[in-house]
């Protein structure tokens, strides 16, 4: 009898005690994303040309569970915002052409491109440091929902990189694909949106 008051007392104690503990290690911790964190526009020309165009000033935060020291951390979800008016091409013209194609001049809900993506457990990643995220991505004004494959690898310095290439058409948010050199060179319609951020873990 006395056994069982004391296994009684042990489990009403442990237990609540563990779940706390297990709640705690579950509650992701937010981390603002260092300088040098960027999205970039990358396309082709109707001649073959590539282009891009990259925005340093980029504001992303990441929630993530923190594992142990040699495990990376779980990703939950990803939110970015980012300046049209940050996008730096390789010519003048070019950036032009750019915000004249999201409308940047003459629409305020295009100055930014944002993002929210959250993570989908039921898809399995094809390996451990990749996480599938689900969410929309908002261009131009226009939001469209998207798929991001997330690659989370620790540089040696410590530092958190997280990367992801996502194909996309300009026209799915209404743009069209802009013109140089006089109308004569368009750029086509594919292209890809690569985000590579960074952050430091306490």
């Amino acid at each position: 009898m006395m056994l069982r008051l004391v296994l009684t007392f042990c489990i009403s104690v442990v237990i609540p005690s563990a779940a706390r503990d297990l709640h705690a290690q579950e509650t992701p911790g937010v981390l603002d994303a260092l300088p040098g964190s960027t999205l970039t526009i990358r396309g082709s020309t109707s001649v073959g040309a590539p282009w891009h165009c990259t925005a340093s000033n980029v504001t992303a935060r990441v929630a993530a569970i923190p594992m142990d020291s040699l495990a990376l951390p779980d990703i939950r979800g990803i939110a970015l915002h980012v300046p049209v008016s940050a996008l730096k091409c390789q010519s003048g013209m070019m950036e032009r052409q750019m915000r004249k194609t999201i409308r940047a001049d003459v629409d305020t809900a295009a100055h930014y491109i944002s993002g929210r993506f959250d993570i989908q457990d039921d898809a399995a990643a094809p390996s451990p440091n990749q996480r599938f995220l689900y969410g929309a991505i908002k261009v131009a004004g226009t939001e469209r929902n998207i798929f991001l494959n997330v690659t989370i690898d620790r540089l040696p310095e410590g530092t958190l990189h997280a990367r992801a290439r996502v194909p996309l058409a300009l026209t799915d948010f209404g743009m069209v694909p802009p013109r140089v050199l006089f109308g004569i060179v368009r750029a086509r319609d594919a292209v890809v949106v690569e985000v590579d951020l960074k952050y430091k873990q306490d």
